[in-house]
């Protein structure tokens, strides 16, 4: 699982004094960003080798084979995934560019027929030039915005994808549009039309559907409607008979996702019934098994009672997240695949379609329809009340009650009661270590070794910081001082104190608060009260 952000070009057909304009126009969008852009840095500190996070995101600037930048995440969140890179000369991480274009062929769509090729191995015109995790921080909407523009600037010769979808575009639509002074259209990959009707141009309809399929990353259902409309009834049916063939059982939550798009779409079921029994192209399902999953779908539980699983719905333009995608999963296994349908049909109708279709089974299949909705229904009713109660649990957070909302601390007067009560906490806890800690620190370094200690600990250890927290750290000559950094950093690998450690480090008002609450004995003690009362 992971949230992907890919860009493919052709560096053979693109004009390297092209590139490097574009280049040019990548930066201008990643500098104008509200939240300042970081990425990753690598130098030596007192013999090691450390890794900070800059503003500055260009390196080898003096070095013109080298000349990129690196963004790995952003200021404004301090979340982070992998790193996306970009050279200014464009032959410096494609093996394919030539110098002299005159006999290069292109046409509009090219890149999508080389795309194919090469997913196939029949070519290697196609170059990815982005595979990477952005995680879905924040920091994916403005690649997605460069990865748009290079698309634009490239038509035919460059194609972003990967996790996005129409809601992102837009945003990123209107960020070029406000950035660059240009109104550009949305990824090819996100336009069912226009893609299809390119891949027609170059393949046979059902061949072209299947490409679609692989391609298309916009609103899945969307593409019964484009299909049916651009490729012709007979030939929509024989591909999605094509796509129930890849499923042995009519069981499959890939069966079921097949008749909720139909449903969404067509909400023609007497031709679904046909389809997925009748036609002799296609699965000949059992009947009465397929009327279980026709029920399966949710298509007669009453739209309130499905409401519960609203609360897993992703908000119109937020990003994907590993953990969306993982309870995506979990939910499809525990017959939750329904909550995607938004029809709903009366039993008594869907049962008279079913009769129309299937005489003979016709106890049998009411029966079993039946049967599977009262258990969705009973499944749902149960679920109402525990989902409620998430639903605002989640709400009444605070955001201030997580440590890491410490991360945007700057000052000890912007820290609200619960943020101060959580450094309490860890200040009480750091002093009920320091007795030994100073003792052992004592015969371990001398004081002219305490700063080498500290940033051995921190470039092994981690965090990793910015270049602002090494810029304080740098300045701190107290001994005592940098003993208690020292315990800090040296604290046992865990992701709830990398919090704070984080915060200690990049914030020294943070730092600060905590050394001066060790020294307040009133604090110390009502926070000592607080742990005997969970205690005990």
């Amino acid at each position: 699982m992971g949230v992907y952000l890919n860009l493919d070009v052709m560096p053979d057909q693109i004009d390297p004094k092209a590139w490097t304009l574009v280049y040019a126009e990548t930066l201008k969008l990643l500098h104008g960003y509200p939240d300042p852009l970081i990425g990753l840095h690598r130098d030596h500190l007192q013999g090691a080798r450390r890794i900070y996070y800059s503003e500055n995101l260009e390196h080898q600037m003096d070095h013109p084979a080298e000349h990129h930048w690196e963004v790995v995440g952003d200021r404004g969140s301090w979340e982070t995934g992998e790193t996306f890179c970009l050279y200014r000369q464009l032959k410096r991480d494609s093996p394919f560019v030539k110098e002299d274009l005159s006999s290069a062929c292109v046409t509009a769509k090219s890149i999508l027929v080389e795309w194919i090729r090469s997913a196939s191995g029949a070519s290697n015109a196609v170059w990815n030039k982005w595979g990477n995790k952005t995680q879905g921080r924040p920091y994916h909407r403005v690649l997605l915005a460069v990865g748009m523009w290079i698309e634009y600037r490239f038509p035919g010769l460059a194609m972003v994808g990967g996790d996005i979808d129409a809601h992102q575009a837009k945003w990123a639509q209107d960020y070029i549009a406000n950035t660059l002074g240009h109104r550009i259209d949305p990824p090819i990959r996100l336009q069912a039309a226009p893609l299809l009707e390119a891949l027609l141009e170059h393949y046979p309809k059902t061949q072209a559907l299947e490409h679609f399929d692989t391609l298309y990353l916009g609103e899945p259902e969307m593409k019964y409607t484009v299909f049916c409309r651009m490729a012709g009834k007979s030939v929509f049916h024989e591909w999605f008979l094509n796509q129930c063939a890849a499923y042995a059982s009519v069981n499959c939550l890939g069966i079921q996702k097949l008749c909720i798009g139909w449903i969404n779409t067509m909400g023609d079921i007497p031709s679904l019934c046909e389809l997925m029994v009748h036609d002799p192209r296609g699965p000949q399902f059992n009947p009465v098994t397929f009327a279980g999953v026709l029920a399966a779908t949710w298509l007669s539980v009453p739209p309130k009672e499905r409401a519960c699983f609203d609360i897993f719905r992703k908000p119109e333009g937020a990003l994907d997240s590993v953990e969306r995608q993982f309870g995506t999963f979990l939910l499809d296994t525990i017959d939750a695949g329904g909550r995607t349908n938004r029809i709903y049909r009366e039993a008594s109708q869907v049962l008279n379609q079913l009769r129309s279709a299937f005489p003979e089974h016709e106890a049998a299949i009411q029966t079993r329809y039946l049967q599977k909705t009262q258990s969705l229904r009973q499944m749902l009713q149960a679920a109402t009340d525990p989902l409620k109660d998430l639903s605002q649990h989640v709400e009444g957070l605070q955001p201030d009650q997580h440590p890491r909302s410490l991360l945007f601390c700057d000052a000890a007067e912007s820290l609200t009661p619960s943020q101060g009560e959580i450094l309490q906490a860890f200040a009480y806890s750091l002093k009920k270590l320091w007795n030994q800690w100073e003792n052992e620190l004592s015969i371990w370094f001398s004081s002219a070794q305490l700063w080498n200690a500290l940033v051995h600990a921190l470039t092994d250890r981690g965090p990793i910081l910015s270049e602002t927290a090494w810029s304080w750290l740098s300045q701190e000559t107290d001994e005592t001082r940098l003993k208690w950094l020292l315990l800090i950093a040296s604290l046992r690998q865990d992701s709830k104190l990398r919090v704070f450690q984080r915060a200690v480090f990049e914030h020294k008002t943070i730092f600060d608060y905590v050394l001066h609450s060790m020294h307040r004995s009133e604090i110390m003690i009502k926070v000592q009260e607080v742990f005997d009362t969970i205690s005990g």
